[in-house]
């Protein structure tokens, strides 16, 4: 930790004077993103940000009452992260490497840290701990140096960022998992005619099975809830799933008020779970695999310990539970343990195990692998809420 400290590069100060700073904007945004603008009267300059270009006068030169600007989106991509103190714009830098020596600007009490986003900038929007500039114009430097409501805050350069490998926490990382389904499964709304819209059913069963862990399985035809070991025991009806779908698109509808209206019907419900059966099929893996996945999961190599073979059998079966699977023939189960753990881990089975002063197979230098058990019985909370 402590050589990760010293290689991290600290920020660098403030341009000693306008002129300097002036300077270093134009290097780092180019000629296309910065420009000058007229100042708004006072009441309006801390208003909403980022500003409506139809709000602003552009201006060919950087004069009295006037203020450097960056012009986010377009084709340049340029952006902003808006967070509400330093200690959070620090946090997020450090834990995000290629913003290292990055250009962040300061207004009213806000730190703006600057990128360029590699593919489409997304829409301004405000994310409560942190807000999003994707549009618009950002003042960055005034003129008149009794102007205090922005500044240069770290005196660096821009990178060039995929926004959807962003380390990052709360609001935020809702904004990027969302940014990534809409790449993968397009917007949340769709046009219907000239004047209305409707959901998107292959984005909302992306959002459900992302969420809550709903899946078709394919095996039996029938609706599951995944966890974090496999697929739940106890099957999911249809009609407890349309129950589930409906509140949860619901519960978008109260946060999201371009939810187009008339969309809760029982029919686009059915489109969202037909999206679900086309795109989020579940099936079983084959055998070999289940063999090699608690191998890997439950066993490890440890001088001195011993395990034996019925010990290693009812872990495998308990394991393949865990993952909705149905008990498997302890001849056959046998068999592949033994093959595999001879191949894996190097340890072939013996008959000289000694349990409660008896002889069993087993395996000498073998232990089951140490961490916390987890259950498998509870359904995420967004889940269990929609059944009430």
């Amino acid at each position: 930790m402590a050589e990760q400290d010293q290689d991290k590069k600290p920020p660098e100060a403030p341009p000693a004077t306008r002129e300097a700073g002036a300077s270093h904007l134009h290097n780092v945004f180019g000629a296309g993103p910065i420009r000058s603008v007229l100042l708004p009267p006072s009441k309006n300059i801390s208003g909403c940000l980022p500003w409506d270009p139809a709000s602003v006068t552009v201006i060919e030169k950087f004069g009295p009452g006037s203020v450097l600007s960056a012009a986010c989106g377009g084709d340049d991509g340029v952006m902003a992260l808006a967070f509400s103190s330093h200690k959070d714009a620090e946090t997020f830098v450090n834990e995000n490497p290629a913003f290292v020596g990055t250009l962040a600007t300061g207004f009213c009490g806000l730190v703006l840290v600057w990128l360029r986003a590699t593919g489409k900038v997304p829409p301004s929007r405000s994310l409560g701990e942190v807000a999003v500039f994707g549009d618009g114009f950002v003042p960055i430097l005034p003129f008149d140096s009794s102007d205090t409501f922005c500044n240069i805050v770290w005196n660096g350069n821009i990178p060039t960022v995929d926004l959807l490998s962003l380390v990052c926490h709360g609001r935020l990382l809702d904004f990027v998992i969302d940014l990534n389904r809409r790449r993968d499964f397009g917007p949340p709304y769709l046009p219907k005619g000239k004047r209305k819209r409707e959901i998107n059913a292959n984005y909302w069963a992306a959002a459900i099975c992302q969420e809550l862990g709903t899946r078709y399985y394919l095996t039996t035809g029938e609706y599951f809830i995944l966890n974090a070991n496999g697929i739940e025991k106890n099957d999911l009806p249809q009609e407890t799933l349309i129950k589930i779908i409906g509140r949860y698109l619901n519960a978008a509808r109260q946060r999201d008020p371009d939810f187009p209206p008339g969309e809760l019907r029982l029919p686009r419900i059915k489109a969202v779970i037909q999206a679900i059966k086309a795109e989020w099929g579940y099936s079983d893996p084959d055998e070999c695999t289940v063999f090699g996945d608690f191998i890997s999961d439950s066993l490890e190599r440890r001088p001195e310990s011993t395990l034996t073979s019925a010990a290693i059998a009812e872990a495998c079966q308990a394991y393949r539970k865990n993952r909705g699977l149905p008990r498997c023939s302890e001849k056959v189960m046998g068999q592949e343990l033994n093959r595999l753990i001879n191949q894996r881990l190097g340890v072939r089975q013996s008959n000289d195990i000694i349990e409660d002063g008896k002889a069993r197979r087993g395996f000498h230098g073998l232990a089951f692998r140490e961490k916390a058990p987890v259950s498998i019985t509870q359904m995420p909370a967004m889940a269990e809420n929609c059944y009430a």
